[in-house]
């Protein structure tokens, strides 16, 4: 009895993930791509920085804390598909597992120069960035996907803290994310993993395993142990980075990472990400 009890038990934990897609088995030992989508301190930086741990390339200028690589993000922001498509290209001849985040890559790619014209002009504003969304996913090489989810107000208040930004105009931001995440999770089929970034931090153990699995590596016992450790809550070296940031963007005025709710194709301020970059490096 107690041990069914036991399995009972452990049925009904949240252990903070939840996978969809086809079966991990079928193509954990294929070559991929692995895309972490989420808000700006939703926690993309803790799984960049895993998997970085882990062994698993993250871009040729991925820089601690935050990990994200400023060569693809810099052919992001040029706004040109070709330059997207070369990088991607490079690097799936050179590495057979390899790893990209950034907050804003939904809506780097909705301002892709090739992508404008894509979908049905009739169509409604969701289903041609779907259509863009899907262009772009088409063109991985066997994408996986990790989408992190963080309370919004949480999310919102961080901004706060190290933007110097509205908390109410930081909540819009990040539910207007989370709504066009959420569409095209409906209307593309692929392969992700769902994370809850506060609890993968109690976690931790379970996530990482999560991960050599998703991604069909051997990482050596230093590495697993330095992917552990890295996973802390609050870490001083992120908070301390996206402080300074803070300075710069005060001193600026109030700028937004992501467009407001009412107009999420509205113009970026390419700027601060670049403090953001500068600063980390």
């Amino acid at each position: 009895m107690g041990n069914n009890n036991e399995s009972i038990f452990e049925s009904l934990r949240n252990n903070a993930m939840f996978w969809v897609g086809r079966p991990v088995e079928t193509f954990n030992n294929l070559p991929k791509t692995i895309v972490i989508l989420g808000p700006a301190r939703s926690g993309t930086s803790i799984v960049a920085g895993a998997l970085h741990h882990l062994g698993v390339f993250m871009g040729e200028r991925s820089v601690k804390p935050v990990f994200e690589d400023t060569k693809l993000s810099s052919a992001f922001e040029s706004k040109s598909w070709k330059n997207v498509k070369g990088i991607l290209g490079e690097y799936n001849q050179k590495y057979p597992i390899w790893g990209y985040k950034r907050p804003n890559v939904l809506h780097d790619i909705q301002r892709l120069d090739e992508f404008l014209n894509l979908g049905d002009a009739s169509a409604d504003e969701c289903d041609k960035y779907n259509q863009r969304f899907r262009e772009f996913h088409s063109s991985l090489r066997n994408p996986v996907y990790i989408l992190t989810f963080k309370d919004v107000f949480s999310i919102s208040n961080r901004n706060r803290i190290s933007m110097n930004t509205d908390l109410i105009r930081q909540m819009e931001n990040a539910l207007a994310y989370y709504s066009r995440l959420i569409s095209i999770i409906k209307a593309i089929d692929f392969n992700a993993l769902f994370v809850s970034s506060p609890k993968i931090v109690e976690e931790k153990e379970a996530f990482i395993e999560q991960l050599v699995h998703l991604c069909g590596i051997s990482p050596t016992q230093e590495q697993l142990n330095a992917a552990i450790s890295f996973i802390t809550p609050n870490p001083k070296e992120y908070l301390i980075h996206t402080n300074i940031v803070r300075k710069y963007a005060s001193s600026l005025g109030e700028i937004h990472l992501m467009p407001s709710a009412s107009s999420f194709g509205g113009n970026q301020c390419d700027l601060i990400t670049k403090l953001i970059l500068a600063f980390c490096s």
